[in-house]
């Protein structure tokens, strides 16, 4: 019988080397030391860029709460200075000529102020700022009773050079009186554009609004504003009026570009609702529509940004509202970006502020007291009942101007 020739013989299995059998034991050691050292230097190098970029994101949120801490306590000091004038009758709310010298003065030395002065029951206003165009130092008043607003330019000695405008404004049910009033402590008012009427401007105004870029003049709808109030009040605790600063959101995010957190770096601040309060970024955050000016949203916001993490956090959370716990980082839809989110309170407002290509999300609020200097931020109505106030006054605060032996002792049991 014959072997066909297509079948092979059957070659027999060769066996591995002794040299091999000794040598794969050592060349697998080998590898998964190399491995497991390459794994542990990765991870080693990934937490020290981590605790880098942690630290350089905690020191520039310490740098934004240090000068916003020393931005939002200047008008409430401002106020309990005031209030402290009357008291001391260095200041007659009755002499239209003192009061105005008296805020005149004081609009000079602190010019970053749009407007400062006081409001009193019976709806009579006096003050002084550069609201108009942030230039021209002007004298305001409201005449009790009359509603009726006079603008006057002040000259070189605090007197007036000139009318203005005139308009209709009832600052008892438009602007911040009831509100701050009713909160009877130094607060903060929400967010408000007065909502003036009949505007007839004068030589002087027009002016005003032929010599500067942009102006307020015949035109009040891009005064955007918060109030910082401290109502003030007789022996009796009967409420004399309530002293007022504002601050507009314009000029809050021009502060915050001017603070230089990093190259790099980026600061926004926001309402639980999401509605822009204040940016670092060139992108405004308020728009025209008509004659109507009006806030943004954070998830409309015109900078990508901003935009990504108001997205992320709603993506996220559902709402601002739901944040509980903090979050150490949470990555966005941008690349080499990552957020970090804190919760200090029921009451939430949001800050940004980004350095080293990273982003970090922090939000304020009014219930932890290391952190109350964020609390002008409460600048809507968050419908937990809470009003922010200033930590450099005492939260019992009344203002009380009983005569100068009363407020002496008031002080001591106070203090």
């Amino acid at each position: 019988m014959s072997v066909p020739d297509s079948i092979a013989p059957v070659q027999p299995r060769r066996q591995p080397s002794l040299q091999q059998i000794l040598i794969l034991p050592f060349v697998l050691q080998l590898c998964a030391a190399v491995g497991l050292v390459g794994y542990l230097s990765f991870r080693n190098g990934q937490e020290a860029v981590n605790d880098l970029v942690n630290q350089l994101t905690q020191e520039a949120s310490n740098q934004v709460d240090a000068h916003l801490d020393s931005y939002l306590a200047l008008p409430q000091q401002i106020n309990q200075l005031n209030v402290e004038a009357i008291a001391a009758g260095e200041l007659d709310l009755q002499d239209s000529t003192a009061v105005e010298h008296y805020f005149w003065r004081q609009a000079k030395v602190f010019a970053d102020l749009p407007f400062l002065g006081f409001t009193l029951p019976d709806g009579a206003e006096a003050g002084a700022g550069r609201w108009l165009d942030g230039k021209t130092l002007l004298l305001y008043e409201n005449l009790p009773g009359d509603g009726q607003v006079s603008e006057y330019k002040a000259d070189d000695r605090g007197n007036r050079a000139g009318l203005v405008q005139r308009f209709d404004y009832d600052p008892i049910e438009q602007g911040a009186f009831r509100e701050i009033a009713a909160i009877g402590k130094p607060s903060w008012s929400s967010i408000q554009v007065p909502q003036v009427s009949n505007i007839q401007v004068a030589e002087g105004g027009a002016n005003i609004q032929a010599g500067a870029e942009e102006s307020r003049v015949g035109n009040y709808s891009s005064y955007v504003y918060t109030t910082a109030g401290v109502p003030f009040y007789d022996e009796n605790h009967q409420l004399l009026g309530v002293m007022i600063a504002d601050l507009t959101l314009s000029d809050i995010s021009q502060f915050l570009r001017r603070l230089q957190v990093s190259p790099s770096g980026q600061v926004f601040i926001m309402e639980r609702d999401g509605m822009l309060i204040a940016s670092s970024s060139s992108e405004s955050i308020l728009r025209k529509v008509g004659d109507e000016t009006q806030r943004i949203n954070a998830t409309e916001s015109s900078d990508p940004l901003i935009r990504a993490v108001a997205g992320a956090l709603n993506s996220d959370f559902g709402k601002l509202a739901d944040i509980k716990t903090s979050q150490n980082r949470f990555p966005i839809q941008r690349p080499a970006a990552v957020c970090a989110c804190r919760t200090l309170a029921r009451s939430v407002r949001l800050g940004l502020a980004r350095d080293c290509n990273r982003a970090r999300i922090r939000l304020h609020g009014a219930n932890q007291q290391k952190h109350t200097h964020y609390d002008f931020l409460e600048l809507g109505r968050f419908g937990d009942g809470d009003r922010p106030r200033n930590p450099h006054l005492p939260l019992d605060h009344q203002a009380n101007l009983a005569p100068q032996s009363s407020l002496g002792s008031d002080r001591q049991r106070q203090s």
